[in-house]
């Protein structure tokens, strides 16, 4: 079987996966060893043979807790011209403020139909076990956005811009000594899916050749994705699928084209896309310099929570082996002993001697409190360096305002570049649906609220192609704390008379 030129590219992005941990690690299996100790199975590859097997999943706590910090404030996307006056009486300048507005509107119906707030959860969720962020736009052109419209005016309007989330396994980039998608030569997206619909989609993209489409074949190549789950197919699927490629790159026009193929043969080859920029976007929880993956912070828990499990697991052991002492008797005195409740045990040439001479019970060894300590401290220290304490977790009181708010921007520290990350993600978000709907929409009806009002216009999206426009992430407090914060505020206000009860 000859492998096509995108597929000997894909291969090689799996060879400078598995060399960046060195000889010692392998980059899949600790991918797949962070999503697992993550879920909570926490004793895969642990040396612990006859040990019981308790998890105190920490990770996930961890995890949870920064997740929620991140996602405590709404985030939306805004664009607006580059030279931005919005009392200005220039009538370019009008138009210019109008067609953004319209474009806002659009974007943010997208937002929501993709569940934007949601795949943003589950982003974040994937950098903190795997490093990486990775979302592919498409234009789903098996959708009609208004074929319910009432004069039937846009039935022939196809395409509706879709999101889907790309594991950091399968996602390749040209130059992968930097993570700026831009500046990448290609990008290598892989996937897997039924046989029938890449057989299907080859036929329509090459009519002619549609008797070639039996050459696309299943195959059994999971090794290299993402999870354990990932690799388990059902028995009705295992001769079913097969996995593909897409390849992004940007023509000599600037313009962005692409391959899909699977190992052997095209499903399409020098499609061009209009785009401007890459459909993909890409961001790490932690950067590391010198490669375009990031450092996942499961990573650097594990050991901590392999040594809690352990310690934990030896110390149940003990109290298993100890908890029940060992009776010992005179077996030239007691024929037999028994431990059943209220049982008589008969004696034999018992004579003068005490009780205490026939039988007794064996003192367990105690166990040092030192091992309960160390565990604490584990514990403690784990969570401090990670920066989630008690203070953050709520497990301490505090008693005003005041002291609620130094907290949250204490806490608040630890995850500054993370937010700063998320925050340019949702950025090149924002771009990349410009570009997109700039280049896919065409002339669409966009609904715009006025007031209480709401009002339909049909705009050409086309315009927005060359503009000078600034897109920014606009982020919103919508955290209990600051929640808190503002309702003592109002209290304050109305207690000094600066306010009345019904402005209150």
């Amino acid at each position: 079987m000859n492998n096509t030129k995108d597929w000997e590219l894909y291969e090689a992005g799996v060879k400078y996966n598995q060399s960046l941990y060195g000889s010692d690690k392998n980059y899949y299996d600790v991918i797949d060893t962070n999503i697992a100790f993550a879920s909570g199975d926490q004793w895969r590859n642990v040396s612990g043979e006859g040990l019981p097997k308790p998890v105190f999943n920490i990770i996930k706590r961890v995890k949870q807790f920064k997740i929620a910090s991140l996602k405590s404030n709404d985030i939306a996307i805004r664009i607006q011209p580059m030279e931005y006056r919005p009392n200005s009486p220039d009538e370019a300048m009008q138009s210019n403020i109008h067609k953004t507005d319209l474009a806002n509107e659009e974007i943010k119906n997208i937002l929501e139909n993709i569940n934007f707030d949601a795949l943003s959860r589950q982003l974040l969720n994937d950098g903190f076990d795997t490093g990486d962020m990775c979302l592919h736009f498409y234009n789903d052109m098996s959708k009609q956005p208004y074929k319910k419209y009432s004069d039937n005016k846009y039935l022939d309007v196809k395409g509706v811009i879709n999101a889907e989330i790309i594991d950091c396994t399968n996602v390749m980039f040209g130059n992968p000594n930097i993570k700026n998608v831009e500046k990448q030569p290609y990008i290598i997206l892989v996937g897997r899916d039924f046989v029938r619909n890449l057989q299907d989609e080859y036929k329509r993209e090459n009519k002619k050749k549609s008797d070639n489409a039996s050459s696309i074949t299943e195959d059994s190549m999971t090794s290299y994705l993402a999870g354990d789950n990932s690799k388990v197919e059902l028995e009705a699927d295992k001769h079913g699928k097969a996995l593909y490629i897409i390849k992004y790159y940007r023509g000599k026009d600037g313009k962005i084209y692409a391959n899909k193929s699977v190992q052997n043969m095209y499903i399409y080859e020098k499609k061009p896309t209009g785009y401007d920029y890459y459909p993909v976007v890409f961001n790490n929880w932690d950067s590391v310099k010198g490669t375009y993956h990031g450092r996942a912070e499961t990573t650097g828990i594990i050991p901590n929570q392999i040594a809690i499990n352990k310690m934990f697991a030896m110390v149940i052991y003990h109290l298993m082996l100890t908890a029940f002492p060992t009776a010992v008797y005179d077996a030239d005195k007691v024929e037999n002993w028994t431990n059943e409740i209220g049982a008589a045990i008969p004696l034999t040439n018992v004579g003068n001697s005490s009780i205490r001479n026939v039988a007794g019970y064996l003192e367990p060894a105690s166990m040092s409190g030192q091992i309960i300590n160390a565990i604490e401290l584990a514990m403690q220290y784990t969570k401090d360096t990670l920066g989630v304490g008690d203070a953050s977790l709520g497990n301490i009181t505090m008693d005003n305002a005041t002291a609620i708010i130094a907290v949250q921007k204490s806490n608040a520290v630890p995850l500054e570049n993370v937010r700063a990350n998320l925050y340019e993600f949702v950025e090149d978000c924002g771009r990349v649906i410009l570009d997109m709907i700039a280049t896919d929409y065409g002339i669409r009806p966009v609904i715009i609220s006025n007031g209480e009002s709401r009002e339909v216009e049909e705009f050409d999206f086309s315009s927005l192609k060359g503009m000078w426009l600034h897109v920014k992430a606009d982020v919103g407090s919508a955290s209990y704390f600051s929640e808190i914060a503002s309702l003592q505020t109002l209290d304050n206000l109305l207690n000094a008379g600066r306010i009345e009860f019904i402005d209150y």
